[in-house]
């Protein structure tokens, strides 16, 4: 999602491209496209042209929206409680499950705040910081 916000607004990204690009396979890429789809934030272009761009402006999706999109909706927490329904009752009240919905909560909260045009920016600070300066 990152290399499509920064190269938001040149067209479609061929899938090729984007797996070089991120140094990973295009079969890995191609299914997480698939969820990215579904949920609204990415579309495909066919044709002699065609390949992948962001369905919206990236200050418009936030990283939150990528990540459950991605993963799924389910919390730290609620894993912790589903996956153990043989834990004792004292987990609801307990201090560590109160920890798990703090640690939630603020994970989210960023995630929320955090669009993916602003993570963009920040990429290309970074790049920026990285280019080799030359001097005469």
């Amino acid at each position: 999602m990152l290399e499509l916000g920064l190269r938001y607004g040149d067209g479609p990204v061929l899938m090729r491209e984007l797996a070089d690009s991120q140094q990973v396979s295009a079969d890995y890429l191609e299914q997480l496209m698939g969820p990215l789809r579904r949920a609204g934030l990415v579309r495909t272009v066919r044709g002699a042209r065609g390949g992948y761009q962001l369905a919206k402006v990236p200050d418009h999706i936030t990283v939150k929206e990528i990540v459950d999109a991605l993963e799924g909706r389910q919390s730290p927490a609620d894993l912790a409680n589903n996956s153990d329904k043989n834990a004792p009752p004292r987990w609801q009240h307990s201090a560590a499950h109160d920890l798990w919905r703090e640690m939630e909560e603020a994970a989210n909260d960023v995630l929320r705040r955090t669009s993916l045009g602003e993570l963009c920016r920040r990429q290309r600070e970074k790049d920026k910081q990285r280019a080799p300066q030359y001097a005469i």
